[in-house]
Parts: structure tokens; C-alpha cells; sequence
């Protein structure tokens, strides 16, 4: 069976800055409250979109320039929004985070880590 693809988009509109602008490497730390992450999967007739929570994030700069980070998605708390039916839309959630997706109760957290980035 092919699984279909899936999609997380992070939208972290407000990155708190510390640190400062100087040459030495600055991290910003992203705000919980203020950030979403979305997600989108399909198959050839269909698709669904849903929620994902940020336990936490940062990114790493230096001179001016991201040279690493990492986030740490919560996926617990992953959960459909296009299916109206509750019922339906609890289905589709406990899909997702049962042991042929996410597997959540074993892996309750994904993470990202920014470790290399090439400015070509």
C-alpha cells in the first residue's frame, strides 16, 4: 500500500530575538504561542490538511547568516481541520498517530535540526 505523501510547513512568524547582531553567533528562539505549523496530505483524488504543535525551536545565526537550528514538533498533539464530522475527523487523527504513521505513543516528538546550510 503507498502512503501518501505528507507535508508540514513551518510558519514561525515570530522568531524573539536574543543575543545581539554581532559577529559572535546569536540564537533566536521561536515563540510557542505565536507559531503554527500546518500540514498537508494527499493521494490522487484527495487530501487532507491539519495542525501539528512547536514544543520548541531556535535558530542559529552568525554574521547575519542561519548556520543551524532545530525544532521539536509535538506530535501528540497533531490533528485534522478540513473534515467537519467529528467523528470522521477523530478517525483520520488517530490514524495519523497510530503505528502505521506517526506512532506516536512511542515517538511522541519529531525533531529538525538545521545542521549545515549552504549559501551557493
Amino acid at each position: 500500500m503507498k502512503r501518501p505523501a505528507i507535508f508540514l510547513t513551518l510558519l514561525i512568524p515570530a522568531i524573539l530575538m536574543i543575543g545581539s547582531f554581532a559577529s559572535a553567533q546569536s540564537t533566536y528562539t521561536a515563540s510557542i504561542k505565536e507559531s503554527r505549523l500546518t500540514w498537508y496530505g494527499a493521494r490522487v483524488a484527495y487530501g487532507h490538511s491539519g495542525s501539528v504543535s512547536l514544543k520548541s525551536g531556535a535558530l542559529e545565526i552568525q554574521q547575519s547568516k542561519l548556520v543551524g537550528g532545530e525544532f521539536v514538533i509535538d506530535m501528540t498533539s497533531i490533528r485534522d481541520l478540513d473534515i467537519e464530522d467529528e467523528a470522521r475527523s477523530g478517525k483520520l487523527t488517530n490514524h495519523l498517530k497510530s503505528y502505521d504513521f506517526f506512532y506516536v505513543s512511542n515517538y511522541p516528538t519529531s525533531t529538525l535540526k538545521i545542521t549545515e546550510v549552504n549559501w551557493n
